[in-house]
């Protein structure tokens, strides 16, 4: 059988270089794979799950979707996007700007 242990996802950037893709974050890898299987994170219902880890993943998801959403918009229609797209890249660019989340 196959070991895919060390297995990195390869990119080729428009000049042909080879990149390695960065991996996801351990939270949105359990965002996927919760929605592709439709199933909960940890064993039991929805109140067994750690606390606050259903808050995270569901902001996680809205963040990932809110970033496909606008990297798919047309190049100057930015004001026909959801006003919650258009709030969650505000925030994300907040974050970059300020170099992460700080408490």
């Amino acid at each position: 059988m196959a070991d895919f242990a060390g297995w990195t996802p390869r990119l080729r950037t428009n000049e042909g270089e080879e990149v390695t893709k960065p991996a996801s974050p351990r939270e949105l890898t359990l965002v996927n794979q919760c929605k592709k299987w439709r199933s909960l994170p940890k064993s039991g219902g929805l109140f067994d799950q750690p606390a606050g880890l259903m808050g995270k993943l569901s902001f996680l998801d809205n963040v990932a979707e809110a970033c496909t959403i606008y990297k798919n918009r047309e190049p100057g229609k930015e004001d026909k996007l959801p006003d919650w797209v258009r709030e969650m890249v505000r925030y994300i660019q907040k974050v970059r700007k300020n170099g992460g989340l700080t408490p």
